[in-house]
């Protein structure tokens, strides 16, 4: 694949950046499998080893566990309340999970936007409830979010979004890795300055994008959710780079009226190969009931793109199986579905 590379110093945005080309006219359409269980209050899925977790708002169990070989219900766990192993309004951040010293599951899941826990989901369903090894005071989900370096929860990623300072001037995003005692071990300087506007309340919107870890390594991808750029962060051998979509809106426009953009990257999956991203979710997209997915490897290559044949806003990725999960919608159905995309034929063409 050919890549135009644009080393040009910038005030506005520092990683030298990968020029891409995606059209989203495949012809590659994956059907789907509706999955059979119980959605009622569902938010978000995840997939680890054989494992489906889905998290929702039911009180009694705000995480349900259920085996991806027969889809039945392993176990229901985090229930509301103020207690070490209950959980309010929880989120876990980025679809990360690790496995502990003595190789359990861990799922790091947000108590009340400011707490992570880690869920010992292998020792959870051994006991037939929830047990919670370690919890930490984390970065506030309402100023940024974070990803757990090395397995250990002391040690994190953070993407702090901007704001207005005590002068009240505007902020750019900021990177940094904060070490085990709390201290900024490392800041990455990538949006030296805020990007040119005019015209428009706030600038934000621009720099938000959600950010997923690799399975093994301290490597961070980003997909940016209103503009068309992958920030990639590989931490341990300070590579820094981003990919963006060759044409679109880039740092260095003068941006005047954010209604004019558009929504470029929503929820993905990773694996130690693989970035399973959804892409364009805008009212006015070619096919509606359908969704779009891109494919891209850890290196910044685009490898496929595809889509999926119903409404999703969630996915996870089954290696296992090589499925391909989606929490969405289906034609003419209002009521919110789980459905399975068969992805055996992609995965043999990528590992080739």
């Amino acid at each position: 694949m050919l890549f135009l590379e644009s080393c040009k110093e910038d005030a506005y945005f520092t990683l030298k950046t990968r020029d891409v080309d995606w059209n989203l006219d495949s012809k590659n359409v994956i059907d789907k499998q509706i999955v059979d269980i119980d959605l009622l209050g569902a938010n978000d899925l995840y997939v680890f080893d054989s494992l489906l977790l889905i998290t929702g708002n039911n009180p009694a169990a705000q995480l349900k566990v259920y085996s991806t070989n027969s889809f039945s219900l392993l176990g229901s766990f985090c229930s509301a309340g103020r207690a070490k192993n209950e959980f309010n309004n929880p989120v876990n951040n980025g679809q990360q999970f690790y496995r502990n010293s003595k190789n359990e599951i861990i799922f790091p899941f947000i108590d009340n936007r400011f707490n992570v826990k880690e869920v010992n989901i292998s020792q959870s369903l051994v006991k037939n409830s929830t047990v919670v090894d370690e919890s930490v005071q984390c970065l506030d989900l309402l100023r940024g979010n974070f990803q757990i370096l090395d397995n250990d929860i002391n040690r994190t990623f953070e993407n702090v979004y901007g704001a207005r300072d005590k002068n009240d001037l505007y902020t750019a995003s900021k990177y940094h890795i904060k070490s085990k005692d709390g201290e900024i071990e490392k800041e990455l300087n990538v949006f030296p300055e805020v990007l040119k506007f005019t015209g428009i309340t706030t600038y934000i919107p621009y720099y938000i994008g959600a950010i997923y870890k690799h399975p093994e390594k301290n490597i961070i991808v980003q997909p940016l959710q209103y503009m068309n750029y992958l920030l990639y962060f590989d931490l341990d051998n300070e590579k820094y780079f981003a990919v963006h979509k060759k044409g679109s809106l880039s740092f260095d426009d003068d941006i005047s009226s954010f209604a004019n953009v558009k929504m470029c990257f929503g929820s993905a999956s990773v694996t130690s190969e693989y970035i399973f991203v959804i892409y364009d979710l805008n009212d006015d997209r070619k096919d509606p009931e359908m969704t779009d997915l891109l494919v891209f490897d850890w290196n910044g290559n685009k490898l496929a793109e595809l889509k999926l044949n119903a409404y999703v806003y969630r996915i996870a990725f089954d290696e296992i199986h090589s499925k391909l999960y989606g929490l969405g919608y289906s034609e003419g159905n209002t009521d919110e579905g789980l459905f399975s995309f068969d992805f055996n034929e992609l995965m043999s063409s990528l590992n080739k």
